[in-house]
């Protein structure tokens, strides 16, 4: 069975999203000291990109190949590609600026720096712009701790730099984090650190949080704590702490845990099975279509496991899991017309 995949869990939360563009702001200064100084009275890349006088005079300087114009428009188009172009001579040009100026330039030179993988760099500004308070380049310089890039690895100090760098959005942001090197998606995949990472967000989620919706995505980290003390990834196995993380989130109806700990009951993991818990976390995770559960409900009223057997509900069950891709489902599906306990119209849908 696919049990677990735990792609299933949606992330659910962005990167919390810096009010300025700073990359755009200096490119700006850079390119138009020409131009009357009320065309930079603007802070946003909105109010930038919108204004057609500027614009027009990025694109003239462009079509005169001025490295900077072009780099302006392909950051309106896609600003993380335009940073990998970033050519030698811009870059050097906004190091410059970065040196002279003041903690909003060092900031976004920093984070420029960073995601061109020039930590030398990205740590040197980055760090002169947090000792002058400038809490948005927190985040990176957390994030190199984290990572251990031109720095020794802290995981501490890592967190307590990204805490301060986005604020109310930290237990998001760490949800976010976790999933990243869970999955292997954007991050090498590490589950020793995923997991610390969701431990970091799942016991910050204390009373006066439950009930705030954007704070949320911590039952999410709940979630993923309780299937890495059962699946023993990042942590050695341990069914007891997975029950407790896991009834958390699953109370918290999220339907991943919920399948996790119907999963528990259902094998007696902490002790002897128990059919009537396991059925009751198993639905509710069905009704919210998690396709684990589906083929759980599946053989359990197909093989009247803690139910009477009833071949065309588990039959029904199957197809719901069947048409989301689990392998499983279709394999209990061709087990049951095979052998005669189905007729193949009773799994057109598989």
């Amino acid at each position: 069975m696919e049990l677990f995949s735990i792609l299933y869990i949606r992330k659910g939360f962005v990167m919390h999203k810096f009010k300025y563009n700073y990359m755009l702001i200096i490119l700006a200064v850079l390119i138009f000291t020409a131009l009357p100084i009320h065309i930079l009275a603007t802070d946003t890349f909105e109010d930038i990109i919108n204004n057609k006088y500027f614009m027009k005079f990025v694109q003239q300087e462009a079509d005169r190949d001025n490295a900077m114009a072009q780099f302006l428009l392909d950051m309106t188009q896609d600003y993380e590609t335009a940073i990998q172009n970033v050519n030698e001579p811009v870059y050097q040009s906004l190091k410059d600026l970065a040196e002279s100026g003041d903690a909003f330039n060092k900031t976004a030179f920093g984070i420029l720096a960073y995601k061109k993988g020039r930590y030398k760099d990205a740590y040197k500004y980055l760090t002169q712009a947090t000792d002058s308070g400038y809490i948005e380049a927190e985040y990176y310089l957390g994030m190199m701790y984290l990572e251990g890039y031109f720095v020794n690895e802290d995981f501490n100090k890592a967190l307590t730099l990204i805490k301060i760098g986005t604020g109310e959005y930290f237990i998001n942001i760490l949800y976010s984090l976790g999933t990243e090197y869970y999955t292997g998606e954007g991050k090498n995949q590490d589950y020793e650190k995923a997991f610390k990472i969701f431990m970091s967000a799942a016991q910050k989620i204390d009373q006066h949080l439950e009930n705030d919706d954007r704070f949320f995505s911590g039952k999410h980290a709940q979630a993923f704590v309780g299937i890495m003390y059962l699946l023993g990834r990042g942590i050695n196995q341990d069914y007891i702490k997975s029950k407790k993380w896991l009834l958390k989130a699953a109370e918290a109806n999220i339907p991943i845990a919920q399948t996790g700990l119907g999963t528990i009951y259902f094998l007696g993991l902490d002790g002897s099975a128990d059919y009537k818990e396991a059925l009751h976390w198993f639905e509710m995770a069905a009704a919210s279509g998690q396709p684990d559960a589906q083929c759980f409900l599946g053989k359990m009223y197909c093989e009247g496991l803690g139910v009477t057997q009833n071949y065309e509900k588990g039959v029904g069950f199957y197809q719901k899991a069947a048409a989301q891709g689990d392998s499983t489902a279709r394999k209990s599906l061709n087990y049951l017309y095979e052998n005669g306990y189905v007729t193949n119209h009773d799994i057109d849908n598989r």
